[in-house]
């Protein structure tokens, strides 16, 4: 079970971080 919960919360960390990377950078070139 932890290791699920475990599993779980790193995808959401590293979908969370890559789309608001993604909207940083595109609001950082849209911005131009």
């Amino acid at each position: 079970m932890a290791i699920l919960l475990i599993s779980i919360s790193l995808l959401l960390g590293m979908v969370m971080a890559t789309l608001i990377g993604g909207r940083v950078h595109e609001s950082h070139h849209e911005h131009h």
